[in-house]
């Protein structure tokens, strides 16, 4: 469910960037780079290991993003 999630979200990121209408936008994250961790944010049942890991999602992100230029 998460990677139908992911893929909506990427397909809508994509007909915005298209459309031209809302800036520019920065080369998208493949699923497969945070996928561990996004499952294990869903198995996660303490708030603070929740946040924990979502920090660790948003530095993959950020780091990813680099590496893809």
């Amino acid at each position: 469910m998460a990677r139908e999630t992911f893929d909506k979200l990427l397909e809508a990121r994509n007909d915005m960037a298209k459309s031209g209408k809302f800036g520019s936008f920065t080369k998208p994250v493949k699923y497969e780079d945070i996928s561990d961790l996004v499952n294990k944010w869903l198995g996660a049942k303490k708030n603070e290991d929740k946040t924990k890991i979502w920090n660790e999602i948003i530095q993959t992100i950020t780091i990813k993003q680099r590496d893809y230029g």
